[in-house]
């Protein structure tokens, strides 16, 4: 195996691990969102948009993995040298911490924003 068809792999678990953590996602922020039309918009565009990366990821991750592992390193006739497990461990830890912040982000920031939303604010009066 190459280390591109590694990387092609993990990248179709991370499409899975993607989707499952912005099912969750939703989910909890179905539970917690106010039953405002543009609060329910937003949520279902964050849906759209998660899931339509997801379903790209999951139908081409040898073209990410190209983009990912330098082309000038491809060299299928020699067997893995530390160099080739060193890129290859990378873009897959790389790959591992962008999804984990993106969607811990993408969670906490729509998080506030309903807490915000919901929070009486108080009158300020500069008298």
């Amino acid at each position: 195996m190459s280390p591109i068809n590694l990387i092609a792999v993990s990248v179709r678990l991370f499409a899975i691990f993607l989707a499952l953590d912005a099912i969750r996602g939703f989910i909890a922020l179905a539970v917690h969102s106010t039953p405002e039309w543009g609060d329910k918009l937003t949520v279902g565009v964050a849906a759209i948009a998660t899931f339509a990366i997801t379903i790209f990821l999951w139908k081409f991750p040898l073209t990410v993995a190209k983009r990912l592992y330098p082309e000038s390193e491809i060299d299928q006739t020699h067997p893995w040298n530390r160099d080739d497990l060193y890129i290859a461990g990378f873009a897959i830890l790389g790959l591992y911490w962008l999804g984990r912040s993106l969607t811990g982000v993408s969670y906490w920031r729509a998080y506030f924003f309903y807490v915000a939303s919901e929070v009486p604010q108080p009158a300020l009066s500069l008298s």
